[in-house]
């Protein structure tokens, strides 16, 4: 599937949870929802006059060392496309509560730790599934659905329809965010597709094609920083932006105070990645330039052979830079050395590697000309398995898992082999760890284990999946 156009050219019968509509300004939704805290065995509930970001109050939650999403797993969280009714299960498909809520006509639901954000076309509706508090905010939504940030699995975007504003939420800690009331810019374009984040998913940088400037959301900011140019790259430290002038592009890297740490001019740049001593370039002819933080100088290493350059996207890890070009994928480490090119590829856009890759240990390739899987290892760039594939693909939160639908049921690929499983109907969901899916049969939802051994796929295969009640629900994994 080809990738997104690049903004760096230029040219039940149970209590409604309630909301709080009554101390809204004007125009703007009412973020002052904080979430609970558990400190202590005290939970502290916040709110405070017309602030829209919520904060973590007291306990230290350090910042996540890596984006990935999780892969443990107790529960399956469903939601009720029609009614909003939000079923959570156990591992063993028995239900363990309900929640009633007011959203009707569910576009989309994302769920990250106890953190779910749910949108219909005019609103945003964002649930703590343990204390089942809930906030929610007018607006229209993008037909996009909800989207994350590459470099992070971990913060939910919700934007509206021509992306003039968006919501953030941080999952691991509950903590929101209005780009209304952060940084009102008239004439704003956002383009939340291509956001950049740094692991934790708290720093997010985003292009404001409308005005062509870069914008900084934090969830440690009460307030928006502004960059000139495009975003290109962002760690917790530093954000990289860049401004093309015909074939050239000056380059340059802010703190996130907006201090210029250093400055370069290069070809035009299509991806980058900051590491320690500055930061890895790579420019639309596929060359890898390094821009020294200490000097501005740059220095020319090796060009990659995948066509012209079109996008990069950091790995989770911070650590490798995935690079898509117009015949094929590449991947970069952190000392601006090859780690692996493969031709005739480009990125899976599915489930959480939607806009960008965002699994932990292994990259997803297809290989359209071959209608084939390719499973790429981040840290050495080695390929893991190659496979055929003919339907729909889920992987696992690792992505070194994959199951894709066949004509008789699934198959399972991995460093393990390929293994084919005959079970009737659709695939929906993949738990994180690969220890079971959730498949719709006959209009009802299945909570089928998965053992991709094969001693356990040889010969029939017995029916020991899990009913779940009626389709017609969205299902996320989550450890609650």
């Amino acid at each position: 599937m080809p990738s997104p156009p690049s903004p760096l050219d230029d040219s039940g019968n149970l209590p409604s949870i309630g909301r709080d509509r009554n101390s809204r300004q004007a125009g703007h939704p009412n973020y002052l929802f904080r979430r609970a805290i558990t400190v202590a065995g005290v939970v502290a509930a916040i709110a405070l006059g017309a602030i829209v970001v919520g904060r973590i109050v007291g306990g230290d939650t350090p910042a996540p060392s890596s984006g990935a999403v999780s892969e443990q797993w107790n529960r399956v969280v469903l939601i009720d496309e029609r009614t909003g009714l939000i079923t959570i299960n156990n591992a063993e498909g028995e239900e363990q509560r309900k929640i009633s809520t007011d959203i009707r006509l569910l576009a989309d639901s994302e769920v990250v730790e106890t953190t779910m954000m749910a949108i219909s076309p005019t609103e945003v509706s964002i649930f703590d599934l343990e204390s089942e508090a809930v906030e929610t905010v007018e607006l229209e939504t993008s037909s996009d659905g909800i989207t994350r940030p590459a470099g992070s699995a971990l913060t939910l975007i919700a934007s509206s329809e021509g992306a003039q504003r968006a919501v953030l939420v941080h999952g691991p800690t509950g903590e929101q965010l209005d780009t209304d009331a952060l940084a009102p810019s008239a004439g704003a374009r956002y383009e939340f597709r291509l956001a950049r984040s740094d692991p934790s998913g708290r720093n997010v940088l985003v292009t404001d094609s409308g005005n062509f400037q870069s914008v900084l959301f934090s969830f440690d900011s009460d307030s928006a920083s502004f960059f000139p140019g495009l975003a290109l790259a962002i760690d917790p430290s530093f954000v990289v932006t860049t401004q093309n002038v015909g074939s050239d592009a000056t380059v340059r890297m802010f703190n996130h105070d907006g201090e210029v740490a250093a400055s370069g001019v290069t070809s035009s740049v299509r991806a980058a990645m900051i590491v320690d001593d500055g930061v890895i370039l790579v420019t639309v002819d596929g060359e890898i330039v390094r821009l020294s933080k200490a000097s501005g100088d740059t220095e020319s290493g090796d060009t990659l052979e995948i066509g012209t350059i079109e996008n990069g996207y950091v790995a989770t890890d911070g650590n490798q830079l995935i690079v898509v070009g117009s015949s094929g994928t590449a991947i970069i480490n952190s000392s601006g050395s090859i780690q692996g090119q493969y031709l005739d590829t480009t990125l899976s856009d599915n489930g959480l590697d939607r806009f960008a890759p965002r699994r932990s240990t292994c990259l997803i390739l297809v290989r359209g000309s071959a209608n084939e899987v390719v499973l790429v290892g981040l840290a050495d760039g080695t390929t893991i398995a190659e496979a055929p594939v003919s339907g729909g693909l889920l992987a696992t939160a690792d992505g070194c898992t994959i199951a894709a639908g066949t004509s008789t049921g699934y198959s399972l690929i991995s460093a393990d082999g390929e293994f084919s499983v005959d079970d009737t109907g659709d695939l929906l969901a993949f738990a994180p760890d690969g220890s079971a899916l959730i498949l719709e049969r006959d209009s009802r939802l299945q909570l089928a284990p998965v053992d991709p051994s094969p001693e356990a796929n040889s010969g029939e295969r017995t029916n020991d999946s899990i009913d779940l009640g009626r389709d017609g629900r969205q299902v996320s994994f989550t450890q609650l």
